[in-house]
């Protein structure tokens, strides 16, 4: 049994200070511990959330794995934000978001679930925690995670009202004409060859489609996005901005091949880099607020900047 002591004279949550003390640690490790007994406050079982005082014990009964090593778990996803309903990850490029035939194969879905302990034998991609949304395999970013129904449902309904604001960087190949605009159009899917076309005009069975651009720097023919997504659609800044001549460096669907080649890019220069969460009168989402969740800038965006 490890026992700790909480000396600081300023209030902190029970997860956040048992983390900051055993780095080792996962969220997702603490509730399975604390579902299990093996932690304790005060020798009592206490809620994650539990604000401390001054000369609380905490008592931790874990395995000596837990106390020994570093979780193997927190390897597999980088986490950019975590609380008792929402996890947010940053996913790598190449990595499929879920399998949907479950399945063993790797999926950031199964990374999650892995990492927080939660239990899935019969790979149901539908049970809990769910992903928010995806992105596509080769695009990389932000990727939000519903622990709880209740959080699953609000954030689809923000998505649904187009109330998240998401923005990314990506490089083109060709320079968008102009350098700043906000682009409309209808997005029709071909679901045989699985991609989608951008038209200016209207056709049956196509979606309308939003997406805005600033162009933040240039460096012979490649450009330096930061795209908004107004509305989410399959593929959509991919093909939005191949629709006006530039499209997105490595994307071997809507992209140059000759080009990725030349630059051996094989997977797209898109990043899902930011999400911001809209103001709230529901209290019982007050803390996801104007909340801003981001991901390191991804390797071409320093080097094209340079």
């Amino acid at each position: 049994m490890l026992e700790l002591v909480y000396k600081e004279k300023t209030a902190m949550r029970l997860d956040r200070f048992v983390l900051q003390s055993q780095p080792q640690l996962s969220f997702g490790m603490l509730n399975k511990y604390l579902r299990q007994n093996k932690i304790k406050l005060n020798g009592k079982k206490a809620p994650l959330s539990t604000p401390l005082s001054p000369g609380d014990r905490i008592q931790l009964y874990l395995p000596p794995q837990a106390q020994q090593g570093q979780s193997t778990s927190s390897a597999l996803v980088s986490v950019l934000y975590e609380d008792d309903g929402l996890l947010a990850v940053n996913k790598s490029s190449g990595l499929i978001c879920i399998h949907q035939d479950g399945g063993t194969a790797d999926s950031l879905l199964k990374r999650v679930r892995t990492y927080l302990h939660a239990d899935n034998p019969d790979n149901d991609p539908d049970r809990l925690p769910m992903l928010c949304h995806r992105l596509d395999t080769g695009t990389s970013g932000v990727v939000l995670v519903a622990k709880t129904k209740l959080v699953l449902d609000y954030i689809n309904g923000l998505i649904k009202q187009h109330l998240l604001q998401k923005k990314y960087f990506c490089v083109t190949v060709g320079h968008p004409v102009p350098p700043s605009a906000t682009l409309h159009g209808w997005l029709r899917k071909d679901a045989a060859k699985g991609r989608v076309m951008v038209t200016r005009k209207e056709h049956k069975g196509a979606k309308p489609v939003e997406t805005r651009y600033i162009t933040l720097a240039t460096s012979g023919r490649f450009a330096l996005l930061e795209v908004e997504l107004i509305t989410g659609r399959t593929h959509q800044i991919r093909a939005h901005l191949a629709s006006i001549g530039a499209s997105i460096l490595g994307d071997s669907k809507y992209g140059s091949l000759a080009i990725n080649r030349q630059t051996r890019c094989k997977y797209q220069c898109l990043c899902a880099a930011q999400v911001v969460f809209p103001a709230t009168e529901d209290p019982a989402f007050a803390a996801y607020a104007h909340l801003k969740i981001s991901c390191p800038k991804p390797w071409y965006y320093n080097q094209m900047l340079d």
